[in-house]
Formats: C-alpha cells, sequence, structure tokens
C-alpha cells in the first residue's frame, strides 16, 4: 500500500471518528448493526465488497474494517462493537485506491 492511500486512509477514519460518536451507544437498537458474519456476506454477496483496511480508532476504541469492490468503486465502513456485532457506520462510492484526481496529486 502506498503512503498516499495510507494517508488517504487515516483521512477517512478521522471523517469516521466524528461520525461515530454516538453509534457505540445505541448499537443494539440500531436497525444497521448486527452479526459480522451476516453483514459480511450481505457486502460480498450484494456489493462484491471485501475487506481492505483495519484501524482502531483511539486506545480502547472500537476497531474500524473498510470493505470495498475496487472494481466498482462501492466502500463500506464497519465499526465492531464486539467480537461478532458490527454496525455499518457509512458507505458511498468512488472509492480510490490513491490521492489522484483528475491527473493531480492531492
Amino acid at each position: 500500500m502506498s503512503n498516499r492511500t495510507i494517508l488517504w486512509i487515516a483521512i477517512v477514519l478521522l471523517f469516521v471518528v466524528f461520525l461515530v460518536g454516538t453509534a457505540r451507544d445505541a448499537y443494539s437498537e440500531a436497525p444497521n448493526c448486527g452479526p459480522m458474519k451476516k453483514i459480511s456476506s450481505g457486502l460480498s454477496n450484494l456489493h462484491g465488497e471485501t475487506p481492505r483496511a483495519f484501524a482502531k480508532l483511539d486506545e480502547g476504541g472500537s476497531p474500524i474494517i473498510i470493505f470495498v469492490n475496487p472494481t466498482s468503486g462501492t466502500w463500506t465502513i464497519i465499526m465492531l462493537m464486539s467480537d461478532d456485532i458490527g454496525c455499518i457506520v457509512t458507505s458511498g462510492t468512488n472509492w480510490k485506491e490513491s490521492l489522484q484526481s483528475k491527473g493531480k496529486a492531492l
């Protein structure tokens, strides 16, 4: 993985920290949470996404997994609440493996 890709992932993870502030307390009631096996197989079967990156947000914080389909550009960020429960934090399109936009480095 290039340094630019790692930097981009770090920026995304900082954004995720902002997004997941309340998810930890409400995950058991949230409709976007469930067993990781079910979430992982759903992302694979429906969107062709596979795990591409893993990180912990802070010391003692919940881990984050980024699932990506590099062909279609779809991506999903999952926060692990326990060993077998995960919550979909956000998802999107236009995943890029580098920090280049229209031929220019970002």
